[in-house]
């Protein structure tokens, strides 16, 4: 895997966040339970693959970001302006958690996304919303670029997010699954 470089020397990290997410998960509903059997697969890896995407010294908002994915792990790859934005009580408890064990760097925004001023920020989500959700906050909290998971249906996301608003936009295949992709958008316009 291509984005593979950017867990150098980072192994130990990684293994105590799958800890932690595995033993929160059953309390706090952080994934879903059958995707703790590929849990380097399913959700490290692909996570990582957004640093292909991403400038080092890019100030990236994680949006929904629930058990930390993508944030936390961009913020083990050495991204050091990340903002995780969560409101659910339990799962920043977790964050709180894994910033502590860890030892990492990146902030916690714990209140609505739409409270968050985004200007200068690339955003980055992989479950928040369809990409029309996405592109609509973006929009209203000033956040000009954003780089987005999205599943089998990508493309049919795009043709519903171009009823409303003009953007430019690049797909990359996804990295850890063939069928997904990871979206760059920028340049929105509400019609």
């Amino acid at each position: 895997m291509q984005s593979s470089k950017y867990l150098c020397g980072k192994t130990h990290l990684i293994n105590e966040y799958i800890d932690l997410l595995t033993k929160w998960n059953e309390v706090v509903g952080l994934v879903q339970h059958d995707s703790l059997n590929d849990v380097f697969g399913r959700h490290i890896e692909d996570s990582v693959q957004l640093c292909n995407f991403l400038s080092k010294d890019s100030l990236v908002l994680d949006i929904g970001s629930g058990a930390g994915l993508p944030g936390v792990i961009l913020s083990v790859c050495g991204f050091e302006r990340v903002v995780l934005c969560e409101n659910n009580r339990k799962k920043i408890v977790f964050l709180q958690e894994v910033a502590r064990k860890l030892q990492c760097k990146f902030e916690i925004f714990g209140d609505s996304i739409y409270n968050f001023n985004g200007e200068g920020y690339t955003a980055v989500s992989r479950g928040f919303g369809s990409l029309s959700v996405l592109l609509d906050v973006m929009l209203k909290i000033s956040c000009a670029k954003g780089v987005f998971h999205k599943g089998e249906t990508h493309m049919k996301e795009i043709e519903e997010a171009q009823v409303l608003f003009n953007f430019d936009y690049d797909v990359h295949l996804s990295e850890t699954n063939s069928k997904s992709a990871i979206i760059i958008v920028q340049n929105i316009v509400r019609k």
